[in-house]
């Protein structure tokens, strides 16, 4: 800002905390048949809003006993599972991707 003074002026300048808005992605989750996808303890699927970077992870619980996992995958990433939790960071809108398999048995 400029400005001339002809006088003895008294300058006030208010700030305010610049607006920060954080970006954010859309992670999509499916329908599977003979499982449910949890974030938490919610069933989700479809499309969730997540902040940019964000770890999300989910859990698949497979419902139908002659079934197992087969792939999980965020985008195209593979994801690897503990006790059926999988994590991975949302850097970008991903769906996610649950294949099941019938039960190998033998």
């Amino acid at each position: 800002y400029t400005f001339t003074a002809s006088a003895d002026t008294e300058i006030t300048v208010e700030l305010q905390d610049k607006a920060t808005t954080t970006e954010k992605v859309t992670v999509t989750f499916p329908a599977v048949t003979g499982a449910t996808i949890k974030v938490g303890a919610e069933a989700v699927t479809g499309a969730k809003e997540y902040d940019k970077n964000a770890q999300v992870s989910f859990t698949v619980e497979v419902t139908d006993s002659a079934k197992e996992i087969k792939v999980v995958k965020a985008g195209t990433t593979e994801l690897t599972g503990t006790d059926g939790t999988y994590t991975f960071t949302a850097s970008a809108d991903t769906e996610i991707t649950v294949e099941l398999q019938d039960k190998v048995t033998g």
